[in-house]
């Protein structure tokens, strides 16, 4: 038999995991707004195209809508391709 609270623990363990997961996320997606930002700012002009955005998965596009949100990213257009 199990002890008790090991049940809980379990869940207390996956929820961490899932926790961290997201905030490794957050993290990915601030450091590429970021690079965005800073390459953005020193040029004229940047064209982001994405060819085949029918293939794109949630977390890319959770990422696409995280830089579109983002109003301080300047001179950057998107372009996406089906």
């Amino acid at each position: 038999k199990s002890a008790p609270g090991t049940k809980l623990g379990s869940v207390k363990t996956r929820m961490s995991f899932v926790l961290a997961g997201k905030e490794s996320i957050s993290r990915t997606h601030y450091a590429i707004r970021r690079l965005l930002k800073i390459i953005c700012s020193h040029l004229k002009g940047v064209v982001l195209f994405i060819d085949d955005m029918h293939w794109s998965d949630k977390a890319t596009l959770e990422l696409l809508r995280s830089i579109v949100l983002d109003g301080e990213i300047p001179s950057l257009l998107i372009v996406g391709a089906y």
